[in-house]
């Protein structure tokens, strides 16, 4: 099994390829291993755009929102 990092790398070889239903699947995996992962949520939410998945990609950038603003708040 490919690590975290590159799983989050290829998938985003896939979003640039516009190969929908693979980085999708990519995407998931890497959320299932970290849920928190911002780059995944942030790409996930760019692909469902580029899919017209709106309210899925609105769910995604508000994660990453939150997250951000957890860890700001930590400083």
């Amino acid at each position: 099994m490919f690590g975290i990092a590159c799983i989050a790398a290829l998938s985003f070889v896939m979003l640039k390829l516009n190969w929908g239903a693979y980085f999708r699947l990519l995407f998931e995996q890497v959320l299932e291993a970290n849920p928190a992962h911002v780059k995944a949520l942030y790409r996930r939410g760019t692909s469902y755009m580029l899919l017209g998945e709106f309210n899925d990609a609105r769910n995604d950038f508000e994660k990453v929102s939150d997250t951000i603003l957890k860890c700001m708040s930590n400083f």
